[in-house]
C-alpha cells in the first residue's frame, strides 16, 4: 500500500506530533476518511497484518500479546495467558475472556484493556516475569 510520510523537517510534522501523541519513531498512525484516529499502533498492525487482510485495522476487544503490547502498561488490564494450553482449551478460555470483556466494557467503558497469549512470545515472558509466574 502507498503510505503518504512526512518530511522531518516540516513544520506540519511537529503539529502532527503534538497532535497524535507521538513519543517515537518511526509511528504509523491510522485515519479514516473523516480524520478520525483508528488506532494509533499502526506498526503492530502491519507487523502482525502485512498483507492487510484486517485493515484499517479497527482495535480489537481483545489484543493478541504476540502482536501488540500497546496499552498494557497505560490503564487497567485482564492477561490470559494460555501459552501452554492445548488448542480447546485455548478456546474455551478465549471465549470466556470474550464474554467477560464484552460485559465489562459495556459496563465500565473503555477503562479495561484486554490481552491473550495463545503462544509463547516475548511479550507474555516479560508479562510473566512483571507479576512474578514462571514457566
Amino acid at each position: 500500500m502507498p503510505w503518504l510520510s512526512i518530511p522531518y523537517s516540516s513544520d506540519l510534522r511537529a503539529k502532527l506530533q503534538t497532535a497524535m501523541e507521538v513519543k517515537g519513531y518511526p509511528t504509523f498512525v491510522v485515519l479514516d476518511e473523516e480524520r478520525n484516529v483508528i488506532t494509533k499502533a499502526g506498526r503492530d498492525a502491519v507487523h502482525a497484518d502485512p498483507m492487510g487482510d484486517e485493515f484499517p485495522w479497527y482495535p480489537k476487544l481483545i489484543k493478541d500479546l504476540k502482536a501488540t503490547t500497546d496499552g498494557l502498561l497505560e490503564s487497567r488490564a485482564v492477561v490470559l495467558l494460555a501459552d501452554a494450553a492445548n488448542a480447546p482449551t485455548k478456546d474455551a478460555l478465549l471465549a470466556s475472556l470474550t464474554t467477560a470483556a464484552e460485559a465489562l466494557t459495556k459496563e465500565q467503558g473503555s477503562g479495561l484493556n484486554f490481552y491473550v497469549s495463545k503462544g509463547a512470545s516475548q511479550a507474555s515472558s516479560a508479562v510473566r516475569s512483571l507479576v512474578g509466574l514462571t514457566g
